[in-house]
């Protein structure tokens, strides 16, 4: 399970954490509610335990989709974003 915080995300950071995700590269997009990526970001990680901040763009206030795609995994989470 990857848990997303915080959410609301109050301005530009989001961070995701999980305690096991596999060895691999995975793509992060966030997805307005038109369904235009309005994000995207590469991660490799080295497997294990994972804490990953993400500096995002300046997006309006509203609803999200947060995708993490990797070889193995794909999560999908709905996010708030307050400006």
């Amino acid at each position: 399970t990857i848990g997303i915080y915080p959410n609301p995300v109050i301005g530009n950071r989001v961070s995701f954490q999980t305690s096991d995700l596999t060895k691999g590269t995975y793509n992060v997009e966030v997805i307005n509610a038109f369904g235009a990526r309005v994000f995207q970001q590469s991660v490799n990680h080295a497997g294990g335990a994972i804490n990953q901040s993400l500096n995002l763009p300046n997006l309006n206030s509203g609803s999200y989709t947060l995708r993490i795609n990797g070889t193995s995994t794909t999560s999908t989470h709905k996010i708030t974003i307050l400006q």
